[in-house]
């Protein structure tokens, strides 16, 4: 018996090649979190995959169906909202894949979340209307906020090891416990000015978007260490792996 198709938004984690014609892909989708579906023939059906429709940075409507096994079926698919000047500027294309890179290690499989797919188009978002330029901290401040979302945050307002509170000043970052580190317990590695850390607390709430403003060199710098470091060790990749 074919199993029933479904239809719900999702996008585009990973594409990859299948023999002549087909594709694998590894969706995001609203209505089952992370999945892996076969697209038979999708390099050559303009009717069921208009142009588009399967590449990354968009918001799609899919067509959809699971089976018992690992990958399921992907019937159609078409584009519903595209970032044409995110489209247009490799900086932003290059910020945008690394957060979909974030998103495919640490989203677990078919665990529904409405939230994954609200951010990851907050994310593009926020990246168009910043085009062609849009600085390291859209990125910085989304892999925040979905750390939080996992409940893998970086903990930046105490010391992770007495718990004592931190004051609004700078403090020192140690990736492997995931946390500051007050100069009593020993301190880490990565120094975190008092501004960088009011940034990078702030990205981790609902209102994300609001804190990739006033950045300078010096936080996009330190965050950036800090963030890669901490992925690092609790995720496992960094920025530059695929």
């Amino acid at each position: 018996m074919a199993t029933q198709t479904e239809v719900t938004h999702a996008v585009v984690l990973r594409s990859v090649a299948y023999g002549e014609a087909d594709r694998i892909l590894t969706l995001l989708t609203e209505a089952h979190g992370k999945v892996s579906l076969m697209a038979r023939n999708a390099r050559a059906s303009q009717r069921r995959f208009p142009g588009g429709a399967l590449e990354p940075f968009g918001l799609i409507e899919i067509e959809m169906a699971l089976g018992r096994g690992d990958v399921g079926r992907l019937a159609s698919a078409r584009l519903v909202r595209g970032f044409p000047r995110l489209l247009g500027s490799l900086e932003c294309m290059r910020e945008a894949g690394a957060g979909i890179e974030l998103l495919r290690d640490v989203v677990p499989p078919r665990e529904p979340d409405v939230r994954w797919l609200i951010e990851i188009e907050r994310f593009f978002e926020t990246l168009d209307a910043r085009a062609p330029e849009p600085g390291p901290e859209v990125r910085l401040a989304f892999a925040l906020r979905i750390l939080a979302l996992m409940g893998l945050a970086p903990r930046l307002d105490a010391c992770g090891r007495c718990g004592l509170r931190a004051e609004e000043r700078a403090a020192l970052f140690d990736a492997g416990l995931g946390a500051i580190v007050c100069r009593a317990c020993g301190g880490g590695p990565l120094h975190l000015a008092a501004s960088t850390r009011a940034r990078m607390i702030a990205s981790q709430r609902d209102a994300w978007t609001d804190a990739v403003q006033g950045w300078d060199d010096r936080a996009r710098n330190e965050a950036e260490s800090a963030i890669d470091a901490f992925v690092r060790r609790h995720v496992g990749r960094t920025r530059s792996e695929g």
